[in-house]
């Protein structure tokens, strides 16, 4: 998001790891990053392939280790910010860790790693498939409430970062220096949130505003794309409605004529938290108003859409995950035809496909910062040929 300009920055920040499983072959993901056509660049995006138990009350005689590997676990996310920024790339800075440590998270990990070590007992016996489905729906549950509850935590430390003046990207003093309108546009600094995480049997997809996440699976037809994630725009029935009950209007498809999604992180101008309101003299006290700031009552709510979908080893080819810089320009569907399409010329690098779906949405006009991160699974084959290299040579030759 920003306004866009004459002078581009073409220049990408690229870089591809792997994920070891104990069957199938590894998992190879890569990301790439450009500014564009935009003033600065304010995508910003995290990758944790270990994610750790982080508990400290574990005790020393606990069979479990404080800070124990989740085997098959993995985190990709994209935020996609605008006013500056600082709600971007702070979230992404703070998103692992405050993931981590949910005690929702601790006592999935926990029951995994338990679940884990009986399953590899062989004097377990078999459990009934009642108890499997019960115990499937509860670790369920328990990594959706860890996301929830890490979006609204993360929520509410960026509004205490920018209320005591720690905007690290601007420089800005303290809030209470500005005035009215000064604070008012520090209040509007916010980002969308696309979070992917990888558990053994599960995709699991998070979303705030309009960046997406795709799977692309063999079907009977040959290929299918699946979305994971739903854009949430203002004028969305769900939506529209949350916005109308928290006071505000939607005008030509943006939240009081000026915001473009209706869920994210920051944006305070459009939550009703006590110190924004005082701030901005909406109310004449912080105390006694829990019920008019519920974070899923808010215009724009931090609270995310989560679907999981089971993971498919066999047929499962790739997710892609982008900001609004892809998807302005490409659908779903074009989208997987052209990782496909570079995978099948002979291209192995995850990162070099990432790069090449940069340059084609920039030929096709993107104005918007660019971000993409690609998961590729083993089930995806690799053609024969030139890859992006050629490709390139190509665009070169052909001037």
């Amino acid at each position: 998001m920003g306004d866009s300009l004459k002078t581009v920055h073409t220049t990408k920040i690229t870089h591809a790891g792997s994920i070891k499983q104990e069957v199938g072959g590894d998992i190879q993901f890569g990301v790439s990053s450009c500014q564009g056509r935009r003033q600065t660049q304010e995508d910003a995006h995290a990758i944790e392939v270990e994610l750790r138990l982080l508990d400290d009350d574990i005790g020393s005689n606990s069979s479990l280790d404080s800070r124990r590997v989740l085997p098959g676990h993995a985190l990709f996310a994209i935020f996609d910010g605008h006013g500056t920024g600082f709600a971007s790339k702070f979230t992404a800075s703070h998103l692992v860790s405050t993931f981590c440590k949910q005690s929702s998270f601790i006592e999935y990990s926990q029951k995994f790693l338990m679940d884990s070590e009986r399953q590899r007992n062989p004097t377990v016996k078999k459990k009934g498939q009642h108890i499997k489905d019960d115990k499937d729906t509860e670790l369920k549950s328990l990594l959706a409430n860890a996301i929830k509850s890490t979006m609204i935590e993360l929520d509410a430390i960026i509004l205490h970062e920018l209320s005591e003046g720690h905007n690290y990207q601007c420089g800005e003093t303290e809030l209470s220096h500005y005035d009215g309108r000064e604070m008012y546009d520090q209040f509007d600094t916010g980002t969308t949130a696309i979070i992917v995480v990888l558990a053994p049997q599960y995709i699991v997809c998070a979303n705030l505003g309009d960046s997406r996440a795709i799977l692309q699976r063999s079907s009977s037809d040959g290929v299918s794309v699946i979305s994971l994630s739903n854009d949430h725009k203002p004028n969305n029935d769900e939506e529209l409605l949350r916005i109308q009950n928290a006071g505000g209007e939607v005008i030509r498809g943006l939240i009081e004529g000026r915001l473009a999604v209706s869920r994210g992180l920051g944006d305070f101008a459009f939550k009703h938290t006590p110190s924004v309101l005082c701030a901005l003299e909406k109310i004449d006290s912080c105390s006694n108003i829990d019920d008019y700031v519920l974070p899923e009552k808010q215009m724009v709510t931090p609270v995310p859409e989560i679907t999981f979908h089971c993971r498919e080893p066999a047929l499962d080819h790739f997710i892609a995950i982008a900001c609004d810089g892809i998807w302005d320009v490409l659908s779903n569907e074009k989208c997987a035809e052209i990782i496909s399409a570079i995978f099948n010329e002979g291209e192995q690098s995850t990162a070099l496909v990432c790069e090449e779906v940069l340059d084609q949405c920039y030929a096709k006009g993107s104005l918007d910062n660019m971000t993409i991160i690609l998961i590729k699974f083993p089930a995806q084959t690799i053609g024969v040929g030139g890859g992006v290299m050629k490709r390139r040579k190509q665009r070169i030759k052909t001037g």
